[in-house]
């Protein structure tokens, strides 16, 4: 395959060394390299160059850029492709559905991502297996914080698995993961989706949620202090909260295999534990998989310890945030 390298970077550096042998690069393009042998994007039409496909290899933040570039300049979607198809360690391909949606294809199972947060965190799920629970037994999932429903496919994805119980109060979230879910007809009757929140008691709370270019479908509680002109650029929604013991007791009681919970719910995740660990439900718990907020870890290590939980804390980039993996 006659290809065209499209970004010469740091990313390029790095990758290049460990790409297969299955492709023949025929020119490289760059928006901002000097070099008279790089191609420019706005002359590769004119430049009358021959290709089957052009393979865009820069990091995740400038993809959706550089993908609508090329589509504006004329290139089919089915000429625009990733690094990715080419490595050699990768076992995942990308594509390009349409203008602002990139889908991603592991084992068959499929993520269409509108941002590139989207894509890097479906790409940490689906591909980095940042929540595989690595055992020959059977388990059920509790999915804390479901967003587009990554990790609920993730895990719905695992044969051993036999039920999935996502929970995304975020309503353009919980819409999309629906869509996700539709690509998947031979996993989705696995995963029970619920458009709440759980927390500690039952009531209602307002959060404001961006949806753009630039951030993933998240959500956040709405604080005292947060400056006036953000919410110029949010929006705000009012979401129903169910106390996370009564909402999972019917749950828990269908199941007799190893119960694992995934939270990542932005700061939620300690009241949640709170009403687990004052309820005794959490002796029903046998995994725990999340992603830890606010700068608690200490907090966090309490609760766990005091549950009779083993576990290991990562921070990740900063002391506020990081990832937990806890078992019994």
């Amino acid at each position: 395959m006659d290809v065209i390298i499209f970004g010469v970077g740091s990313t390029w550096k790095k990758e290049k060394n460990y790409l297969s042998k299955d492709m023949n690069i025929v020119g490289y393009m760059d928006n901002y390299a000097n070099d008279s042998e790089i191609i420019r994007p706005g002359d590769l039409i004119k430049g009358g160059y021959s290709f089957d496909k052009i393979l865009i290899c820069v990091v995740f933040e400038h993809r959706f850029n550089m993908v609508n570039q090329l589509l504006d300049l004329g290139i089919p979607k089915e000429k625009i492709g990733f690094i990715e198809e080419f490595h050699k360690s990768y076992n995942y391909k990308t594509e390009i559905i349409d203008k602002g949606v990139i889908r991603i294809n592991k084992n068959n199972i499929f993520i269409d991502c509108y941002n590139y947060l989207e894509l890097m965190i479906a790409t940490e799920v689906i591909v980095g297996n940042t929540y595989n629970y690595n055992t020959d037994e059977d388990y059920y999932v509790i999915d804390i914080g479901m967003n587009i429903g990554s990790a609920s496919l993730f895990f719905a994805g695992q044969k051993n698995v036999k039920a999935v119980y996502g929970f995304e109060p975020g309503k353009y979230a919980y819409d999309r993961a629906i869509s996700n879910f539709s690509l998947n007809p031979d996993i989705k009757n696995k995963i029970h989706p619920y458009n709440i929140a759980l927390g500690k008691v039952d009531g209602t709370e307002e959060y404001f949620y961006h949806v753009g270019e630039d951030r993933a479908a998240g959500i956040k509680k709405v604080q005292e202090n947060v400056l006036e002109e953000l919410f110029d650029k949010l929006q705000t929604q009012t979401i129903n909260i169910k106390q996370t013991s009564s909402f999972l007791e019917n749950i828990i009681k269908k199941h007799n295999e190893t119960a694992v919970l995934k939270m990542d719910c932005e700061g939620a995740e300690y009241g949640i534990l709170e009403d687990l660990i004052e309820s005794g439900m959490i002796d029903k718990i046998d995994v725990i998989m999340m992603e830890w907020h606010d700068g608690q870890a200490e907090y966090l290590k309490k609760l766990l310890k005091d549950s009779g939980f083993r576990f290991v804390l990562s921070n990740e980039y900063c002391v506020d945030f990081g990832k937990c993996y806890a078992w019994k």
